[in-house]
């Protein structure tokens, strides 16, 4: 399956506005250009050696597609939320940052009548995305395999750029969230929904996961406390904030801790999640307490 490749960011130039970008010169503008100036257009299968040096930014895996729609859709009111606050309605060009599977992608694509790009570096994400595009979003929707190091837009391209517990997996947060400040458009806002693992609760005291959660995220790069810094980020940056925590609990699902077996974890690691998964069978949704808190943040580019 075929994928847009973006190699050269510099090569793109600073001088589209986004108002002067319809939807095809957006896509045009993040296809990778050889050395010669010339439009190359590669498959995945045959470029992952292209990309090695983007997944050495980042080593984390991706969460199975099951569980990834198990995570779209739980997040879901919370999403629904944070688009409308970051206007994806007005919106003509958005980037999806880390887009996975590209379930969201589609979703953006539907909710709004803007040209959407899904990013990520994974190469079988990403084609797995492109095959799943629906027909109707042809036209609208497309991937790009890239590093969010090193976004392939230019300068004010974009109108609002949206992530989804990826920021969490980010080997430089500061530097994607500068990147992203310079795609965005002057009043382009930013939403992202990230996980704070240093606050999870849970009871009864024999379910308690936070500390295996904790080791296990940080051993694979991640940075579990990166919602708790979103804010600091974004204002070095020179976006300004505003942020939100998820106020909705529901009884924590069978299949809560199947990503965190998904992980390698070490042996030890692994007896211990195999401890808590057998004593939260021995009881029901209801006696059980597990809150994960989520910072749904809005950030935006000032005028």
């Amino acid at each position: 399956m075929g994928c847009i490749i973006v190699h050269n960011l510099h090569s793109l130039g600073t001088s589209h506005a986004v108002a002067r970008l319809d939807c095809d010169e957006f896509v045009k503008a993040a296809v990778s250009h050889d050395q010669s100036g010339k439009a190359t257009i590669a498959c995945v299968g045959e470029q992952i050696r292209a990309v090695e040096s983007m997944n050495a930014d980042n080593p984390c895996q991706l969460p199975s597609l099951r569980l990834a729609q198990a995570q779209a859709t739980w997040l879901s009111s919370a999403r629904s939320r944070l688009l409308r606050a970051a206007d994806i309605h007005r919106a003509r060009h958005i980037l999806d940052l880390g887009c996975g599977w590209g379930g969201t992608s589609i979703e953006l694509a539907r909710r709004s009548a803007a040209t959407v790009i899904g990013l990520d570096h994974q190469p079988t994400a990403i084609a797995y995305a492109q095959s799943q595009t629906p027909s109707e979003l042809q036209g609208r929707l497309s991937y790009c395999l890239a590093s969010a190091h090193q976004i392939p837009l230019p300068d004010d391209s974009v109108d609002v750029v949206f992530t989804q517990c990826s920021l969490l997996w980010i080997k430089d947060v500061r530097r994607v969230l500068g990147e992203c400040q310079r795609v965005l458009a002057s009043g382009g806002r930013m939403a992202m929904i990230e996980p704070d693992y240093g606050g999870l609760m849970e009871h009864p005291p024999q379910i308690a996961a936070r500390d295996l959660w904790m080791e296990a995220l940080a051993e694979r790069g991640a940075d579990p406390l990166v919602g708790r810094q979103l804010l600091s980020y974004c204002t070095a940056a020179g976006l300004s904030c505003q942020a939100y925590l998820l106020d909705r609990y529901l009884h924590p699902q069978a299949e809560y801790l199947k990503f965190l077996g998904e992980l390698p974890l070490a042996d030890t690691q692994r007896d211990e999640l195999n401890r808590i998964q057998a004593a939260t069978q021995q009881r029901s949704s209801e006696q059980l307490t597990v809150h994960l808190p989520y910072w749904l943040v809005i950030a935006v580019k000032q005028t």
